[in-house]
């Protein structure tokens, strides 16, 4: 079993690489009065669970914190990935720091309320088949109609890979 590596974020508190904060409580005379380590987790409106905790006086994304004290500074051009799509799973080996377009093309969980189990694939209720589609810088791309859901699977992962999306982002077919 690993330890965890703890760095220090400010007088009060460190963050553990497996995303945990520990937390001194003391006195206005120094004295320690309490110790609390814990993981962050906020729920959004949409549904979406993020985590923040405020950092040098502004309340940022856990992930980027985590970034910022273990690796180093994040170009403004990236933001930083959950590799594994799950946005509270803030552990070190988790994060990835990518460019918006590379981000657009990583894990993305299946939206909910759709014809198919699969990402990009659609049943075309008119003509019974089914759709295959992928988005490319804002832009719907049409793969074609497969004759089965699985078929227009294989088909948006084979275009998925020449678009250079991640390993994680394809269907499991």
């Amino acid at each position: 079993m690993k330890l965890a590596k703890w760095k220090r974020i400010d007088d009060n508190r460190m963050i553990s690489d497996g995303g945990y904060i520990h937390q001194t409580k003391t006195s206005t005379g120094g004295k320690r009065l309490s110790c609390d380590v814990w993981k962050p987790t906020i729920a959004t409106t949409n549904g979406y669970k993020k985590t923040a905790i405020k950092f040098k006086g502004v309340r940022t994304a856990l992930a980027r914190v985590m970034w910022l004290v273990f690796i180093g500074p994040i170009s403004d051009e990236s933001c930083i990935d959950h590799k594994n799509g799950d946005s509270t799973d803030n552990r070190l080996s988790n994060l990835r720091e990518v460019t918006r377009g590379q981000n657009s093309r990583a894990f993305c969980k299946k939206k909910k309320g759709t014809s198919s189990k699969y990402r990009g694939v659609s049943l075309n209720n008119r003509s019974g088949l089914w759709c295959s589609r992928i988005m490319k810088r804002y832009k719907s791309i049409h793969i074609g109609y497969f004759g089965s859901e699985e078929e227009a699977a294989i088909a948006w992962n084979k275009k998925a890979i020449e678009l250079g999306f991640y390993p994680e982002a394809l269907n499991k077919v």
